[in-house]
Formats: C-alpha cells, sequence, structure tokens
C-alpha cells in the first residue's frame, strides 16, 4: 500500500516541476521578455530579470521549512523503510529544500557569488533544527536538520 503511495507521491510531485518549469518558462516569454523591451529603464529590467531567481530559491527554502516543521517536526533517530510514509514526507522535504537555498549546488567549490547566502542558509539551517554556528561556512548540502 505505500509502495503505491509512494510512486503516486513521488511522480505527481516529477511532473508537477515539469509543468512548474514550463510555466515560468510560458511566463517569461509570454510577459517578462516583451515587458523588457518596451521597458525604458534597463537598470529596473536588469534587477528584475536578476532578481526573480534568487527570490525564488528564498521562497523556496521558506516553504521548505514550513513543510518540514508540517510534515515531519523533530527528526528523531530510527530505522524506517524506504517505502514508509516517513521516509515520504523526508523525501518531500529533500525535493524542496533541494531547490531552495539549503541545496548544496550553490556553494560546492568554485565562485559563489550569491552574496550573504552562506548567513542565510546557516540562519535557514538553524531554523529547521540544525544547531550551527553563524559564522559556519557551509559548503555541502545538510540532510537530517534536527540529528
Amino acid at each position: 500500500a505505500y509502495l503505491m503511495l509512494s510512486f503516486l507521491v513521488q511522480s505527481l510531485y516529477l511532473l508537477v516541476g515539469v509543468l512548474a518549469g514550463a510555466f515560468s518558462e510560458v511566463f517569461a516569454e509570454r510577459f517578462l521578455y516583451p515587458w523588457s523591451i518596451q521597458c525604458d529603464d534597463l537598470r529596473l529590467v536588469f534587477v528584475v530579470t536578476a532578481l526573480l531567481p534568487v527570490i525564488q530559491r528564498y521562497v523556496m527554502a521558506i516553504f521548505a521549512i514550513i513543510l518540514k516543521w508540517a510534515l515531519i517536526g523533530k527528526y528523531r533517530p530510527g530505522t524506517h523503510s524506504i517505502y514508509s510514509t516517513f521516509y515520504l514526507k523526508h523525501w518531500i522535504v529533500e525535493q524542496i529544500a533541494r531547490k531552495s537555498i539549503l541545496g548544496g549546488g550553490d556553494t560546492q567549490g568554485g565562485w559563489n557569488f550569491s552574496i550573504g547566502a552562506n548567513f542565510l542558509k546557516v540562519v535557514a539551517l538553524n531554523i529547521l533544527g540544525a544547531k550551527i554556528s553563524l559564522s559556519a561556512q557551509i559548503t555541502t548540502q545538510v540532510t537530517g536538520y534536527d540529528l
């Protein structure tokens, strides 16, 4: 029973992810690009087009924090089957977190141009339950925040 539930929820999440990506492309093509051509102030165009992806990552982090506390609460050590409802909740939270500032891809080596993103990542991880110093430099993805 949980196998089918896991399959349906994960498939639905992947489908919604594809549709959300398509929606953002259509929004950019239909509204953002024509507006940017007609706008007189190029600085405003630059700010809007540069800030939209950044704002999306922070909104996703807030959404991941809300989902984590609503679905899981506090993580507790234990053994959980991969098709259990607990693992499904954990998977959902991790998928949302991966698309936000909590994901590991934004600071893993190389150049990092997200000024202040590490501090906000540490604050978000503390809100999720991790005990991390505010001066810490996080260069990887963290999971199981309370453990």
